[in-house]
């Protein structure tokens, strides 16, 4: 894979350039998960006008490491205009609460609250118990960006989509920003 993930649920620009010498009108754009065949029509992009140089696509729960968009002639798959390198497809994990514009997530120290996200893309293992592959960790950074180096669990399965903080640490910040993420895979 050429190293560039997508991430499912997410918007992505699909581009390309028109040749002025091409009588191309309309455009058919496919990805596949296994970098080549089989192909799958991406949904709203089964005649695009070529002459837009742009299509973009909200990315399928197709977690793959060998994704690949293929842009074709339309209405005949005679002409393969363009091929991608292999890139991935990743799951989403985004944190819901706490939320700094929410004025009701104040987290004091020793007190309690319950970390909620959402999570997008099969990317999930039920039963993470005594496996790190699959499973997810939360992490706080007091900074509000990198590092995240306030360890608040570790194990826990992304599909839950909660965890129930107890014990808040003294770790004082105006500026704190939580990361839920998959182990196997930080970014």
């Amino acid at each position: 894979a050429s190293g560039v993930s997508w991430k499912v649920g997410a918007d992505h620009d699909i581009t390309w350039d028109v040749s002025p010498a091409a009588s191309v009108d309309y455009v058919v754009l496919s990805y596949s998960t296994t970098g080549g065949t089989p192909w799958t029509q991406i949904t709203g992009a089964e005649k695009v006008s070529a002459a837009t140089g742009s299509f973009t696509w909200n990315l399928p729960d197709a977690i793959t490491d060998t994704a690949a968009v293929r842009i074709e002639e339309w209405p005949s798959s005679d002409l393969i205009y363009d091929e991608s390198p292999t890139f991935y497809i990743k799951g989403r994990i985004v944190v819901t609460h706490p939320n700094s514009s929410a004025p009701d997530d104040v987290l004091r120290v020793g007190g309690n609250y319950t970390i909620q996200w959402d999570a997008s893309g099969d990317m999930l293992n039920d039963n993470c118990s005594g496996s790190a592959t699959g499973c997810a960790a939360i992490a706080m950074s007091k900074t509000g960006a990198a590092p995240y180096d306030v360890m608040i669990a570790t194990d826990i399965n992304p599909n839950a989509e909660t965890y129930s903080w107890t014990t808040i640490p003294n770790e004082q910040s105006d500026t704190c920003k939580i990361k839920v993420y998959l182990v196997s895979d930080p970014t």
